[in-house]
């Protein structure tokens, strides 16, 4: 009999406010998202540039036909028919606001050049970055402390939507074992409904220069959990 109530409870559907609702299964939290983020640019053909770069960016057009295949997977399952049977705008993960920017596209610089000093020893550093119009690459080159000047090359499409505006720069150098030149930036999508406190949700790359080689790794965020992995160096022979 307990085992028939708590099959019962379990299909059972919620309340109405989805914030005390269990999240929904992993593998929908990014179509639940971009379904509200859609939503909120409102109908296509009040849609401006921007919202319709927004709209293709998000994939928009595609939500229906995901939809249904996710309404068949679940079908038996009123907890999830319940997230999406919900108002698209009312999407929310516990603990988390959903915020999206709707005016114009943010600008996109091809170059960046950057030079300084550590700020523990004075040793100076210089990065260049630069997009490759044509060539769907990206450049990164550096040169640091008395290392050489070394490059990485990164894959466009491995990588969308690179940031060249999210650039972080840190070094590393004595007292740590040596010289070290750390290098991050942000691509993919702000998604506004997997971050906390307004920090930036999207994916990340990480390349560290050191005096004899360059390594990369990026942290793909997808559904709202981060998996790290190594990124190759394009331009490697």
């Amino acid at each position: 009999m307990l085992s028939l109530l708590l099959a019962a409870q379990a299909l059972m559907p919620p309340g109405s406010d989805p914030r005390m609702w269990d999240n929904p299964p992993t593998e929908m939290v990014d179509f639940l998202g971009r379904r509200r983020l859609c939503a909120q640019l409102g109908e296509p053909e009040n849609y401006n540039v921007g919202d319709r770069a927004a709209a293709e960016r998000w994939r928009c057009a595609a939500l229906p036909g995901e939809e249904r295949t996710w309404r068949a997977r679940y079908a038996n399952n009123a907890l999830v028919r319940a997230w999406l049977d919900l108002d698209p705008i009312r999407f929310t993960l516990n603990n988390v606001e959903i915020n999206a920017w709707h005016g114009p596209l943010p600008a996109r610089p091809r170059r960046i050049e950057q030079a300084g000093v550590d700020a523990r020893t004075g040793q100076p550093y210089r990065l260049v970055i630069e997009a490759g119009s044509g060539t769907r690459q990206t450049r990164i080159t550096a040169s640091f402390a008395n290392a050489p000047t070394r490059s990485f090359t990164l894959d466009d499409t491995q990588v969308p939507f690179l940031d060249l505006q999210s650039l972080r720069v840190m070094l590393g150098t004595p007292p740590v074992r040596r010289p070290q030149l750390y290098v991050m930036l942000r691509y993919g999508e702000m998604r506004g409904y997997c971050s906390l406190e307004q920090r930036d949700d999207r994916s990340e790359i990480s390349i560290v220069f050191e005096p004899e080689r360059v390594r990369a790794s990026r942290s793909e965020t997808i559904n709202c959990e981060t998996n790290w992995s190594d990124l190759p160096d394009a331009a490697a022979r």
